[in-house]
């Protein structure tokens, strides 16, 4: 295909509940890193920048092979939206460059667990469905319209539908969970409405135990975990590391280990 696929990775240098979170170490690697080399490694990915307000950071992903935007400080905060952050790097690059790309990716880098083959899959699902956008996720266990919300005045009130809490849930509608991994929306789409979600986006369902979305050190640990004892489910990224290093190695840089 010959559209121009942008693929944008924000990664702000501070984090309250896990400080230096984004280049906090995976399995010996920096956390962006994961997400730089899924996006890099992409069959279908044709421009890789990550977006920063911390020079460190700047610094390991110029390292890593991406491109690379100082973002302001206003962006930084815990206020400052994605679509928001998106906005600024396109806004730039068609300042400074003429550069409009064709699809924009959103790549979180606190979804490690996500490969390049799952971007390109994404990629794939866009052309084929002929939808505006594609969200990643997975099916929540329980289904949220089961659930009620509380209103001011302290009295309970479904979220859509009053039967839905008493419904047997094979009769409710499905139900689906974003996981931050992958966001992909046609670029001009997005320049004009700042929104991810669309009226013609469809779901890429992936695997929960590759649905971590880390905001806690538990979060990490269990991430390490996964790859650490479901090798057998990584060889995608394995083979992906090995050839963006020239060589077959485990990414965590330990003695291979599989699970019967």
């Amino acid at each position: 295909m010959s559209d121009e696929i942008l693929s944008i990775i924000p990664a702000k240098g501070t984090s309250k509940a896990l400080p230096n979170k984004n280049i906090y170490p995976l399995c010996d690697r920096s956390l962006v890193c994961w997400t730089i080399d899924a996006s890099l490694q992409s069959q279908h990915v044709t421009r890789t920048i990550v977006s920063s307000d911390s020079d460190r950071i700047l610094e390991i992903a110029a390292a890593s092979g991406a491109d690379t935007l100082k973002r302001p400080a206003e962006l930084a905060t815990d206020a400052a939206s994605s679509e928001s952050v998106l906005s600024h790097v396109l806004d730039y690059l068609s300042a400074t460059e003429g550069y409009r790309p064709d699809v924009l990716l959103l790549l979180q880098p606190t979804s490690p667990l996500r490969t390049a083959d799952d971007i390109d899959q994404v990629v794939r699902l866009y052309y084929e469905s002929g939808a505006s956008a594609v969200i990643s996720g997975y099916e929540p266990n329980h289904n949220p319209l089961k659930d009620c919300l509380v209103a001011p005045d302290g009295t309970l009130r479904s979220i859509l539908n009053d039967d839905h809490p008493f419904m047997p849930r094979q009769q409710l509608p499905r139900a689906f969970r974003p996981n931050g991994a992958i966001y992909l929306i046609k670029a001009d789409l997005f320049l004009s409405t700042h929104r991810l979600l669309t009226d013609n986006t469809v779901p890429f369902y992936m695997d929960r135990r590759r649905s971590i979305d880390i905001d806690t050190l538990d979060d990490l640990l269990a991430a390490e975990d996964y790859f650490n004892n479901h090798f057998v489910d990584t060889q995608t990224v394995a083979r992906d590391q090995a050839k963006f290093a020239g060589q077959l190695h485990d990414p965590c840089n330990r003695p291979r280990q599989t699970k019967a």
